[in-house]
């Protein structure tokens, strides 16, 4: 072997240097590369078990007897992506666009529900603090929804509480929400993950044509019932900061709540919401939003529309 290679003391300082650099850098590569593969390995592990949840617990109903497609509207298109406008009545014609839409104006029969059977009993075997399964249609907003005495568990734990190291954690309900879903707001969290899963596609929201094109959330309950719920607001926010209250003292405090919620939208939606609302409100971290990294969070806020078994 030649000696010379590793005589540290008769080389040239810059070659040293040299050296050494190409050693750290290659030692900071092979840790960069087992550390990504190692997140991706851990991400289609989260994954692979939503996805078993799905495989499991849900159902997608496909008979012809349960769909009923819209009748066509002056204010829907092939062009014109679906809005809350697709779904009003016929005297939408006559109102006035920059005045916000009241929901006596929207006709239900028109929006198309998602049909879907649910075995939340044995869901609720696997993991009784599961409250509902939520589900934005054309995107990977498709998980059950849990509930905990606190807002630090489901951060890193899945559904089947098995896998407390689990990097996607679980969509959980803030822990403050004493009736969720049912109450005046009920605060769903979930991890923004870079390869697109959880509460990744809500972000999609600060784009005017994802948001025209996903105007509906739905929930679905253990007691046999769905919900529907309309956008109304979409913004980036300080994880301190009003958007995440949960008690009123009065109808006023709300309703100065609910607008501030309506001013905050960065995005342009048909429908406003009023203090006679209940509000359902997603929160993601925004580690796209480098000027307070950390603290940045995006929201979605929507309405409630109307409920129905499913």
């Amino acid at each position: 072997m030649d000696n010379k290679l590793f005589d540290f003391k008769n080389m040239d300082k810059n070659k040293l240097i040299r050296l050494i650099l190409i050693v750290v850098l290659s030692i900071i590569i092979v840790v960069c590369a087992v550390l990504i593969i190692s997140r991706l390995i851990a991400y289609n592990k989260d994954e692979q078990r939503y996805q078993d949840a799905r495989d499991q617990y849900q159902k997608e109903v496909t008979s012809s007897e349960s769909e009923t497609e819209p009748e066509e509207t002056e204010s829907a298109s092939e062009e014109d992506p679906p809005s809350i406008s697709y779904y009003l009545k016929k005297d939408y014609s006559d109102h006035e666009k920059e005045q916000p839409l009241q929901l006596w104006q929207v006709d239900f029969s028109y929006i198309i529900v998602p049909k879907y059977e649910f075995d939340f009993e044995a869901l609720l075997e696997l993991n009784e603090d599961v409250i509902g399964w939520i589900k934005i249609m054309d995107t990977h907003v498709d998980y059950p929804v849990v509930q905990s005495h606190d807002n630090l568990e489901y951060i890193r734990m899945s559904i089947d509480k098995t896998s407390a190291g689990a990097n996607a954690g679980s969509i959980f309900s803030d822990c403050r929400t004493s009736r969720p879903f049912t109450g005046t707001n009920t605060i769903l969290y979930g991890h923004n993950q870079h390869n697109g899963r959880m509460f990744h596609d809500i972000i999609k929201y600060d784009d005017q044509d994802f948001a025209d094109r996903h105007p509906l959330i739905y929930i679905y309950l253990p007691n046999g019932k769905y919900q529907v719920w309309q956008v109304f607001s979409s913004y980036y926010t300080d994880c301190y900061s009003d958007t995440y209250t949960l008690s009123f003292k009065t109808n006023k405090i709300f309703g100065e709540y609910v607008e501030m919620l309506n001013e905050n939208s960065t995005t342009s939606y048909d429908i406003k919401a009023t203090k006679e609302n209940r509000i359902l409100t997603l929160s993601t971290c925004a580690d796209n939003y480098l000027e307070d990294y950390g603290n940045m969070r995006y929201v979605v806020n929507a309405i409630y529309l109307y409920s129905d078994e499913y």
